[in-house]
């Protein structure tokens, strides 16, 4: 006994094929997206946190030059012994 397939219910299976292809596509471009965007905001924020320190770590050496008598000036927490 054999199944016969018309032309045209092929044709419609690769219709729904393609357009099931289609809409996954444009759903993993979305999240490729959206990732892309996270990853870009946490490059961000690790950036600014880095530029922080790093004005941090510059104020720091900056007072490790500064006279013993400028050195009492600053707030205790500053101060590098």
């Amino acid at each position: 006994m054999s199944v016969y397939t018309s032309k045209a219910d092929i044709l419609r299976l690769l219709s729904d094929i393609e357009i099931r292809i289609s809409a996954a596509e444009k759903t993993l471009t979305q999240a490729v997206r959206c990732c892309q965007a996270e990853a870009e905001e946490i490059r961000q924020e690790k950036l600014s946190r880095l530029e922080e320190e790093a004005r941090e770590l510059h104020v720091c050496i900056d007072d490790l030059f500064l006279t013993d008598r400028r050195k009492k000036d600053l707030p205790r927490v500053c101060r590098i012994s």
